[in-house]
């Protein structure tokens, strides 16, 4: 079974993703800051994060995932009004396995999104 992190701070926001992504017969670990995303980072089997770009801290956690595991793939949701962080993060972080997401989330998108990234991920393994 596949697992995947949700990193962010909003609890409400960790239980939508964690509920869209439900019938995916994923596991779903929650983290509900950079700190203990960081750690699950390092200490657990992840195929996935799943987490927000919004603030600057958002722009380090992604930085410090791929310092850790570079190859871990990671989907970043933005809520669209910090664009420079966006942009920091594309530019200093440059990866095929960040995708940068806009707010309102699309359920469909994101389960496609996500469905892709694993099934690529199965294939390179």
């Amino acid at each position: 079974m596949k697992s995947v992190l949700l990193i962010d701070s909003d609890e409400i926001m960790r239980e939508t993703i964690a509920d869209i992504l439900d019938s995916e017969s994923l596991k779903i670990i929650n983290a509900k800051d950079k700190l203990d995303g960081i750690k699950i980072v390092c200490t657990k089997c992840i195929d996935l994060v799943i987490t927000n770009v919004s603030e600057t801290d958002g722009v380090i956690l992604v930085q410090t995932i791929k310092k850790i595991m570079p190859t871990l793939p990671v989907i970043t949701i933005s809520n669209g009004s910090i664009i420079s962080s966006r942009t920091k993060c594309e530019g200093e972080c440059s990866s095929n396995s960040i995708v940068i997401k806009s707010c309102p989330l699309s359920i469909d998108n994101l389960i496609d999104e996500v469905s892709q990234i694993l099934l690529t991920n199965s294939t390179v393994t």
